[in-house]
């Protein structure tokens, strides 16, 4: 599988864009009391109903809970404690960044070690039935008849 997340390890104090109340220092992502809607961040590449896994540490808990989630509103589970974690997450809607936030209390604590990877993706059904019915008979080559096929799924 391949790694989706840079700087999953917080070694340098880039590529995350930081909210109120996180900072990146020591190699982790430090959260002081992160309010409702601040989040540490970073885009990602991933696509609507594909299936990832979000696996990361939580070190220095104090207060509060912390979850890995999408700006599409897809949520892994609110942690309330030290420990390694990994939730699988479906994306239901669009998304292009992943996430860490509280869930409903303040978090204090600090993460590290994460890592995003996808597991598998769904086609989307309508467009894939649109192009497996198009009349595909008068092509000359199967390869001719999967260009097709596939222009017809990316033109929907």
């Amino acid at each position: 599988m391949t790694e989706l997340v840079t700087n999953g390890g917080f070694d340098t104090d880039t590529i995350w864009t930081k909210g109120t109340g996180w900072t990146i220092s020591g190699g982790q992502g430090i959260a002081a009391a992160t309010a409702a809607n601040q989040f540490i961040s970073q885009t990602v590449s991933v696509i609507k109903n594909g299936v990832y896994v979000v696996s990361y540490d939580v070190a220095n808990f104090s207060s509060g809970d912390v979850r890995p989630s999408f700006d599409s509103g897809d949520n892994g589970t609110a942690r309330t404690a030290n420990g390694s974690y990994s939730d699988t997450i479906t994306l239901t809607a669009a998304a292009t960044t992943l996430r860490f936030g509280r869930s409903t209390g303040d978090f204090t604590g600090r993460i590290d070690n994460v890592s995003l990877q996808g597991l598998s993706s769904t086609v989307d059904e309508t467009a894939l039935g649109i192009a497996l019915s198009a009349r595909l008979d008068g092509f000359a080559s199967p390869e001719q008849r999967a260009r097709a096929m596939i222009q017809a799924y990316v033109n929907g």
